[in-house]
C-alpha cells in the first residue's frame, strides 16, 4: 500500500465505532513512516486498541486496513 492510499482511506461511520481522532493520526503516522523508509512494527499494529465513540469509523473496515498494512510489513 502506498502512503496516499493509507491517508486517503475512507470508512463508513457507524453508530458506535473507532474514534476518528485516534484512527486518523495513526494512519498519518504509518503513511509518514512509509514515505521516509522507516520501520513499521507489525506486532504493534496487531495489538493496537483504538478507543470507541459514537458515530465512529466502522471497526471492521479499519481493522481490515490495519491487517493489510501489517501483512505487507511482515512480507518486506
Amino acid at each position: 500500500m502506498t502512503p496516499p492510499m493509507i491517508r486517503d482511506a475512507m470508512f463508513d461511520v457507524t453508530r458506535v465505532g473507532y474514534d476518528p481522532l485516534a484512527v486518523d493520526p495513526l494512519l498519518n503516522d504509518i503513511a509518514s513512516r512509509l514515505e521516509h523508509d522507516q520501520d513499521i512494527d507489525a506486532e504493534r499494529l496487531r495489538g493496537i486498541r483504538l478507543p470507541m465513540t459514537r458515530d465512529g469509523y466502522d471497526p471492521g473496515q479499519v481493522d481490515d486496513l490495519l491487517d493489510r498494512i501489517r501483512m505487507e510489513c511482515e512480507t518486506v
